[in-house]
């Protein structure tokens, strides 16, 4: 899920909503993203006694139909109904266009839109006009959720949390759940990003770090009954017709005030040159050592040309690097990764794809790459890195070797923000690519808290291989995760199998359902698979660079994403 609210009054129904569409960033392959309806209760917590009607906003009708490939020029709801036929409004600043009714009793909620039957948009696009129908099944509203932390937690109508310690958030059960139904904690105003929860689930633990000191945020804890969807095609993505149930709180964030402490700096050189050993596919044997300017081999693995200098401090993840065969649409090559601490970063992002060719055939000719906010907002793109910023680039010390390849330079701001890299080919060019990024500058305090890559995952060659370097003089206790059936896009890899390998090629772990080992320690990172069928594999990782490799289950293929979280 991801937050696009442009204004107050939309925010929590937008957050709750975009949790179950099809909408990504980028590279969605529909001319409409996908679309929702939901009926609200709103409700708010104050201290530890229930949750207590909105007076505002006690209960909503939304309706949000999300972007996709085309643009959206009007759209209509009908519906059984007195407000039937109803018009959708723009939402600034996105391409989406909503409805928000705000109602103050059920009563007048249901004479408007009544629940029983099909829920019908006629949606206006520069690629045609499209409709599709919803049938709303009469099904009871859910649970009211309730959080149920510790009474002395909450002091002034706020829930008051340590910025700097790990937080567990409990909650009542969602009685009566179904399979379909999902639970949302959503933090609104930051970049915490927490995918939908199970509806099985009762609690949640926030990593020391993800909200900032001094700071209070709105939240919403949300139980999703879906009452109703549509499977998605060609022209539209998939739609959902929802009973929610919402109950918002604030946090209060207090604790110590972060002072920059020493990190490891890098020293690349300009000259850096690669040794690869090729090999022809990703095994366990073979891990090519590779200075900056190599691109990753059948591993992935990239080590600096020059040792880090390393004072005392705490270990972290720095590089990241992806190879994966690029397609087009949904199955570009994404990266993402978050930079926490409070002073900026700067990065070099690159897009490989003809230097790979002494490594393997079919490789990406000419890789464009675009670098975006957590909004989904353009902050730069390249094709060709020559032709934008080549003086910057050269005096990283890791320029391309190829001047069709593309790279961009960046200080990013810090405060747990979020950014994602996308590949494509010129021209809807495929073939085998890379994303990397590199952190330029250790001595500000921020850090690569933790890194992701999303894309179509296929066989041979063209498995998903992620590439992590751990730096520092300590162990770092990470999660890597690979994540299928719980991707909201089309086409999702069914059973990711897992696989962590070290510097050398060898194996460390493997797993397939990360439930069949290590399911303790998952669950107590905070932050398990949402599905059973995906992997997770738990390690204290020596300073180092790793390999993390995805793969389907018996030669499956699918889109799939490989995630590594810096735990401590």
């Amino acid at each position: 899920m991801k937050s696009r609210c442009p204004f107050p009054s939309f925010a929590r129904w937008t957050l709750v909503v975009l949790l179950l569409t099809a909408s990504t960033v980028t590279g969605v392959a529909q001319s409409v993203s996908g679309f929702i309806h939901g009926k609200i209760q709103n409700f708010q917590q104050t201290s530890s006694a229930a949750p207590v009607v909105n007076s505002t906003t006690p209960f909503q009708f939304g309706s949000l139909i999300t972007m996709g490939t085309a643009t959206i020029n009007s759209a209509t709801l009908t519906f059984n109904g007195t407000a039937s036929p109803r018009t959708y409004s723009a939402v600034v600043g996105t391409g989406d266009f909503s409805i928000l009714d705000t109602f103050p009793t059920q009563a007048a909620m249901d004479a408007a839109y009544q629940t029983t039957g099909n829920f019908t948009v006629s949606i206006d696009t520069s690629a045609g006009i499209f409709s599709r129908s919803i049938f709303f099944f009469p099904f009871s509203y859910p649970t009211t959720p309730q959080l149920t932390v510790p009474a002395n937690n909450w002091q002034s109508g706020s829930l008051v949390v340590d910025w700097s310690l790990d937080y567990t958030f409990t909650w009542n059960p969602f009685s009566n759940a179904q399979a379909a139904d999902v639970i949302e904690l959503v933090i609104r105003n930051s970049t915490v990003a927490l995918p939908p929860f199970p509806a099985t689930q009762t609690s949640f633990t926030l990593p020391a770090g993800s909200i900032q000191p001094g700071t209070t945020y709105m939240c919403d804890l949300a139980f999703v009954r879906v009452a109703g969807a549509a499977a998605g095609d060609p022209d539209i993505g998939p739609g959902y017709a929802t009973f929610v149930k919402d109950t918002g709180f604030t946090i209060s964030a207090i604790g110590p005030t972060p002072t920059p402490s020493p990190s490891a700096t890098a020293t690349p050189t300009a000259t850096a040159t690669a040794t690869p050993t090729p090999s022809p596919s990703p095994t366990t044997t073979a891990s090519p050592t590779t200075t900056p300017t190599a691109t990753p081999s059948a591993t992935s693995t990239v080590t600096p040309s020059a040792t880090p200098t390393v004072t005392p401090s705490g270990s972290l993840l720095g590089n990241i690097s992806t190879r994966l065969r690029v397609e087009t649409a949904d199955n570009v090559l994404i990266g993402g990764f978050v930079i926490t601490g409070t002073q900026p970063k700067k990065v070099i992002v690159r897009a490989i794809g003809p230097s790979l060719s002494s490594f393997f055939s079919g490789v990406l000719a000419n890789p464009v790459l675009e670098l975006r906010d957590s909004l989904g907002g353009l902050i730069r793109s390249n094709d060709n890195w020559r032709s934008d910023q080549e003086a910057e680039i050269i005096a990283t010390g890791i320029p391309p070797s190829n001047d069709l390849e593309s790279a961009i330079v960046a200080t990013l701001p810090a405060n747990s923000s979020a950014y994602t890299a996308i590949v494509r080919g010129a021209n809807n060019g495929t073939g085998i690519g890379a994303v990397e990024a590199y952190d330029l500058d250790r001595t500000v305090d921020s850090k690569l808290a933790n890194i992701s890559t999303r894309g179509f995952v296929q066989t041979g060659d063209n498995v998903l291989i992620g590439g992590l370097i751990v730096l520092g003089q300590n162990p770092l206790r990470v999660i890597v995760r690979a994540i299928g059936p719980s991707l909201p896009v089309p086409g999702a890899l069914a059973n990711p199998t897992l696989e962590l390998h070290d510097g050398n090629g060898a194996l460390i772990a493997s797993n397939d359902n990360w439930r069949s080992d290590q399911e303790a320690e998952i669950i107590a990172t905070g932050i398990p698979p949402v599905n059973d069928m995906e992997s997770a594999i738990v390690r204290n990782l020596a300073p180092g660079n790793y390999t993390a490799i995805v793969r389907g289950v018996n030669n499956t293929t699918g889109v799939a994403l490989v995630e590594a979280y810096g735990l401590n």
